[in-house]
């Protein structure tokens, strides 16, 4: 074990003279403070909620918000672990980037078709759900956690590409994106608050998390010539799978209005299922079915005795 640290120390450039060195201080910090500021610096802005929500709305409605949040951030459990062992495989394969590129994408692929096909189904029925099992006044918060639902599914999403940056050595500008999407929620989300209540928080969280996807995926597919049109594949089950929640929402509210949430919510489900397949019928983007039956091949291959 001495000798291992002796080793450790030697290859950081310390020799035993006890004097301290400065020169490998600057070095450490200058290539690991961006990543450290990556989670910082958010983490510091995403204080406004509190401060925003509780100044116009009342401490009541901090509460839903924070409720809401931890309520639909199931997506981001898969992210972060989608993240720990994306890394490293993203580090390994820097020098190829045929292998990259093609590891790269089939992880999107894969998982925006998992979210796409159950998150949409999820917001369906999150307004008959949230009185049942939580109790009638958390049912204020059943808008706000269906936004806050589809943000995180992006955000699972973007993980893989924020792994991707880091793996690549690009921290710092994963930081400059990062700081400019907290500000812009800070400034959006209070305007948001103002106009739609709490609600506002999750349309402004959510549209700056669409636009902060589209722009780090642009950023990774600049920096590898296999990634072209990344961002297209990215955002577009997001883009067109949403279109077609909202289109299944409205349909529900405006021809069963006068019924309650939940045969609103299943002829929304029985509309979402017959666009979704009429989608797939087309095929002009991700295949969602197709992408899901190689995840299930995948893992019976996986599970079959050698």
């Amino acid at each position: 074990r001495d000798r291992g640290m002796v080793m450790f120390w030697a290859a950081a450039g310390w020799r035993p003279r006890g004097a301290f060195r400065w020169d490998i201080v600057k070095r450490l910090l200058a290539f690991g403070i961006w990543f450290q500021l990556t989670g910082i610096i958010p983490a510091a802005l995403q204080g406004w909620i509190p401060l925003v929500v509780g100044r116009m709305e009342g401490k009541d409605a901090v509460g839903l918000v924070n409720w809401a949040s931890a309520l639909a951030s199931v997506p981001l459990a898969l992210s972060s672990v989608l993240t720990r062992v994306a890394y490293p495989a993203y580090s390994r394969m820097q020098q190829d980037t045929v292998a990259l590129s093609e590891y790269l994408r089939t992880s999107i692929r894969r998982v925006s078709a998992l979210l796409c096909l159950a998150i949409p189904f999820g917001v369906i029925a999150l307004p008959p759900f949230i009185p049942v099992v939580f109790g009638e006044r958390w049912s204020l918060a059943s808008a706000l956690v269906q936004w806050f639902t589809i943000e995180a599914s992006m955000q699972a999403v973007q993980g893989l590409l924020h792994s991707q940056q880091h793996a690549s050595g690009h921290a710092k500008e994963r930081m400059y994106v990062a700081t400019t999407a907290s500000v812009l929620r800070f400034g959006l989300g209070a305007l948001a608050v103002m106009h739609w209540g709490i609600v506002g928080v999750g349309v402004s969280a959510t549209a700056v998390t669409l636009t902060e996807l589209w722009v780090t995926a642009r950023l990774v597919s600049r920096r590898n010539p296999h990634l072209s049109r990344l961002e297209f594949e990215v955002m577009e089950p997001f883009l067109t799978v949403g279109a077609l929640l909202a289109l299944a929402l409205g349909f529900s509210r405006l021809a069963m209005g006068q019924d309650g949430l939940l045969v609103q919510a299943l002829v929304a489900a029985g509309v979402l299922t017959a666009l979704v397949l009429a989608r797939e019928g087309t095929r002009r983007g991700l295949s969602l079915l197709g992408e899901l039956r190689a995840v299930v091949q995948h893992l019976r291959a996986r599970r079959a005795p050698p």
